[in-house]
């Protein structure tokens, strides 16, 4: 069974010089002091070991694996390699990784993600027959930013703070060409630059806000969704998706998962452990970030790992969740097993 690097990747953005000139103010919000993890960057809660018994579901708790099933995410999104564009799958030929998409340059789909044995962060551009070439002179290291696309010029920035150091390292990769244009390494700010690349770096060098995350704002910017995760007793951390108004930050909905002890289908989850003795740990994690589908409903993935304890090897199985803002759920996409989903990015986003 194949395994799968878990990544913390910060949120992608693609953004516009509009977007950017713009930057919402709604990225300074603060967030909720009860939410203990905000984003997928957080760190992954407590792995508690596990019986193959399961525990009863308590009131109010959703198991993401025994929903009923859904319609398909309205909104471009990735299985692993697959890209899932207007509801249409695309195959490539990316490494056996999971990406995520950033936008689209002259037709082609902006991707990061990361290559097998490298936890740098690598980008590709994948044409219409699902071929990718591979962006820049490799991995890159990235920090405190996310790496910006800027659809306008077909340029992708790259953003790297050395926290030992305190240097700075800003990448420009031209998509069209796959070439690295130039790297900085000093304060002093190319000229010369077109707006739209003048936007993104101002955002580096201070003199811009980053726009908040487009994919955790509603199409009508009335609300945002976030990932947090709280105590559920007995040394387990339970991860909830909730739902609060721009406005006011009052709280619209809240949606606790299972954690793995309580998903119905432990046994066969437990299965997928291939140690000798079956010596396993298992834990629920959400590792993309949330999404609106639209301004009633929000996806979020959910994944299962088993991790065998004797021979170190982990295996995933995800699904991708829709709630309503009631607090109705259903599945939107089947189980997969070590095929990470990742939402996004959304073409309602401003």
């Amino acid at each position: 069974m194949s395994l799968r690097p878990r990544l913390r990747r910060m949120a992608l953005v693609a953004v516009t010089v509009t977007a950017l000139a713009g930057a919402l103010a709604a990225c300074g919000e603060e967030q909720p002091s009860e939410e203990k993890a905000s984003s997928p960057s957080s760190e992954p809660p407590s792995k508690a070991p596990f019986t193959p018994k399961s525990a009863p579901l308590p009131d109010g708790v959703v198991d993401p694996f025994e929903l009923a099933m859904g319609e398909p995410p309205a909104i471009d999104h990735t299985v692993g390699t697959t890209l899932v564009i207007d509801g249409r799958p695309l195959e490539t030929d990316l490494p056996g990784t999971s990406v995520q998409m950033m936008g689209t340059v002259d037709g082609r789909v902006v991707v990061t993600g990361s290559a097998p044995g490298d936890f740098l962060t690598s980008f590709w551009a994948v044409d219409e027959s699902g071929h990718a070439q591979r962006l820049g002179k490799g991995g890159y290291e990235t920090y405190s930013y996310p790496p910006v696309l800027v659809e306008e010029t077909g340029h992708l920035w790259v953003n790297y703070d050395d926290r030992g150091t305190g240097q700075r390292v800003i990448w420009e990769i031209d998509v069209r060409t796959g070439e690295q244009l130039q790297k900085l390494t000093t304060p002093d700010e190319p000229s010369d630059l077109d707006p739209a690349d003048q936007a993104a770096l101002d955002v580096y060098f201070g003199k811009a806000e980053l726009p908040a995350d487009a994919g955790a704002l509603s199409p009508d910017g009335v609300h945002r969704v976030s990932i947090g995760f709280e105590d559920a007793g007995g040394g387990e951390d339970r991860y909830f998706v909730q739902v609060r108004t721009v406005a006011d930050k009052s709280v619209v909905v809240k949606i606790p998962f299972a954690i793995a002890p309580e998903l119905a289908d432990l046994e066969e989850i437990f299965a997928r452990c291939t140690g000798r003795p079956r010596r396993c740990t298992a834990w629920v994690e959400m590792d993309s970030a949330p999404y609106f589908e639209d301004d009633g409903h929000v996806l979020a993935e959910v994944s299962v790992g088993v991790g065998d304890d004797a021979s170190g090897e982990t295996v995933y199985v995800s699904t991708v969740v829709r709630c309503d803002l009631e607090g109705q759920c259903e599945r939107a996409t089947d189980e997969n097993d070590d095929r990470e989903v990742n939402l996004g990015v959304d073409p309602s986003a401003p």
